[in-house]
């Protein structure tokens, strides 16, 4: 049986009542798959037979040796070349051709010094720091380079604390 709706007359619809044999309800739909029975099981294997690909892990596209960059104990050896690099909070494992080696952190530290000392800019510094920091950390690598690497930034914080103090107080009022 159609019903009208009762609408604007440009807006009228047909529907179909829901009680209507022509349209079960969602509820009855559920009702009419069968999950139970002698065959259930075939049909939940042969579901499984069709859709398998989608839940297999992919293969990965790059040819590194994986196995060189990640030890046995989790830790990721860094194959990065980058002397500069941005900070970014890591949201899952690190990869390793991000992540630079012991010999480009010491070239980066030695870097970082010029351009403090050229450019005095602090964020852009301070953001390195972080990146490098980090490289130390997921390397586990701890060490006096490692202390070094914190000493410097914490003295280049401190500078740059002292000159803002210097700012202040010198600032005609």
């Amino acid at each position: 049986m159609l019903i009208l709706c009762r609408t604007r007359s440009w807006e009228k619809k047909n529907v179909l009542a829901k009680n209507e044999p022509g349209r079960p309800d969602k509820k009855a739909k559920k009702d009419i798959i069968p999950n139970e029975g002698p065959d259930a099981f075939e049909k939940l294997n042969a579901r499984y037979e069709r859709y398998k690909n989608h839940f297999e892990a992919p293969t990965p596209t790059h040819n590194h040796n994986r196995s060189k960059s990640i030890t046995e104990d989790g830790v990721v050896i860094g194959r990065s070349t980058k002397l500069e690099k941005r900070y970014l909070r890591l949201t899952s494992a690190p990869d390793p051709d991000t992540v630079r080696p012991l010999h480009i952190l010491k070239e980066t530290l030695e870097l970082l010094k010029v351009k403090w000392k050229t450019e005095n800019n602090y964020s852009y510094i301070c953001d390195q720091f972080k990146s490098l920091r980090q490289d130390l950390t997921v390397q586990h690598i701890k060490n006096d380079f490692t202390i070094n690497v914190y000493e410097i930034h914490a003295r280049i914080a401190l500078e740059k604390v002292i000159t803002l103090i210097h700012f202040k107080f010198t600032l005609p009022f």
